[in-house]
Parts: C-alpha cells; sequence; structure tokens
C-alpha cells in the first residue's frame, strides 16, 4: 500500500510539473503572437500600438494610439483612455513689445487722445499669436477586435521582469509597456515569464523583423541592450 501510495504521489507531482510548465509555454506563445500582431498591426494601420503588461494581476492587452507617439525614459509613459491625462505645462511667454507710442490702457505715452482702433483686441490677437504651441500628450485606447483578446496569466504563471532600453532597471511591479511603431519597427524587449518552479520562459523582441522569439530559459539582458549582441550570440543567451 506504501509502495503504490508513493507512486502515486510520484505520478501526481510529475503531472502536475508538466502542467505548470505546459501552462508557462502556453504564456510565453500568447505574449509572442501578440508581440507579432501588434508588429504588422501598426504598419498595416499607420497608427502606434503597444502591448500592456500588468504585472500585478497577471494580464496583457493591445492599445492603440492615433497621436504621434515619441518614448519616454523610465516606467512613466502615455495615459490610457481610463486614466485622467495631466496637462502639459505652458511655459510662460514674455511680455510683448507694444507698438510704439501705446500702451496697454490704449494711449500714448504722454495721454494723448485715445487711438482710433481697438487697441486691447489689438494687443490679445498680438498675444495669442506669440503664445507657445503646447503639444498633444498622447493618449491609447484599449484596442478592439475580432482576433483580439486579453491576455490572462493562469496555473501559477506570471510575469517576473519586463526591460526595454528606456529602463535603467527591470520593470518587476506595476504597469510595463512595449511599443509598436508604423514606420515599421517596435522597441526592443525582453518579457520574462516564471512559474512556481523557478522555471523561466523569456520572449524577445526583435526590432526590426518583427519577431518574438522564445526562449525555455531566463535570457541574459545585454550590457548595452537594444544597441548590437552580435557578441552575446557567440557568448550565449542564457543565464
Amino acid at each position: 500500500i506504501i509502495a503504490i501510495v508513493g507512486l502515486m504521489l510520484a505520478a501526481g507531482t510529475y503531472t502536475l510539473r508538466n502542467l505548470t510548465r505546459a501552462n508557462l509555454r502556453e504564456a510565453a506563445g500568447n505574449a509572442s503572437a501578440a508581440m507579432r500582431f501588434a508588429f504588422d498591426r501598426a504598419l498595416m494601420t499607420g497608427k502606434y500600438l503597444r502591448l500592456a503588461i500588468d504585472m500585478e494581476k497577471g494580464r496583457m492587452w493591445l492599445e492603440v494610439s492615433k497621436d504621434r507617439v515619441s518614448l519616454r525614459s523610465g516606467r512613466k509613459q502615455h495615459a490610457t483612455d481610463k486614466d485622467e491625462g495631466e496637462e502639459e505645462e505652458e511655459t510662460p511667454a514674455a511680455k510683448p513689445k507694444l507698438p510704439l507710442g501705446l500702451t496697454a490702457g490704449g494711449e500714448g505715452e504722454e495721454g494723448e487722445d485715445e487711438a482710433p482702433f481697438d487697441v486691447k483686441a489689438l494687443i490679445r490677437g498680438y498675444e495669442k499669436q506669440i503664445k507657445p504651441l503646447s503639444r498633444r500628450k498622447a493618449r491609447f485606447n484599449r484596442l478592439r477586435g475580432i482576433g483580439v483578446r486579453e491576455i490572462k496569466l493562469k496555473g501559477g504563471i506570471f510575469v517576473d521582469a519586463v526591460m526595454t532600453p528606456r529602463l535603467e532597471e527591470p520593470a518587476d511591479r506595476g504597469m510595463a509597456y512595449v511599443y509598436f511603431f508604423p514606420q515599421g519597427h517596435a522597441e526592443p524587449a525582453i518579457v520574462h515569464l516564471k512559474n512556481k518552479a523557478d522555471e523561466y520562459y523569456s520572449v524577445v523582441m526583435h526590432p526590426l523583423t518583427g519577431q518574438a522569439r522564445i526562449y525555455n530559459c531566463r535570457y541574459r539582458i545585454p550590457e548595452e541592450f537594444g544597441k548590437d549582441d552580435l557578441e552575446r550570440r557567440k557568448k550565449g543567451v542564457c543565464e
């Protein structure tokens, strides 16, 4: 009886481990497919896309923007439609110089008779013309449509880290983003997926080819990430 129970426990543990590893492989495949889809969609539609990764809840989804997007250094990126956007701070314009002989009150320097035109309206128009233009902040909306679905990690799988060149350190909590551009390139990125047995799968986004390759290990982050990994290929990719 003891031998039979031991065999059953061993078989159950082996099956559970295989199931967990299968969930990890499936999560990596879904993330890779989402990246390739975003790369192609951005190129075909001329819009900016990004893969949003909620590391706390184990979810991934695609967002799209019609606005021109430029990446910022650090983790703080562009807002989504459900967030309240912050107003751009405007640099105060220098006080305009008025035409010679006129003051803001509409009279000459010596208090002569009022000018035959509306000086205040002229000043308002002049101030409006020299006012610095505030750049519109890009905003993203959730991408909807056939074939677009949210990825939910299951079976004890979670995102361990996300790395892009704009981050000084890998993101290991909160939100992380990977961007895709209509010019036919993407932001270089490495996504580490992990299970409770400390087994890793990594999804590596190549910026020019649009390939999101899967490695069944923890992919080593290059010292100069996003520039040149020729030497890295020679040394190996796994830690």
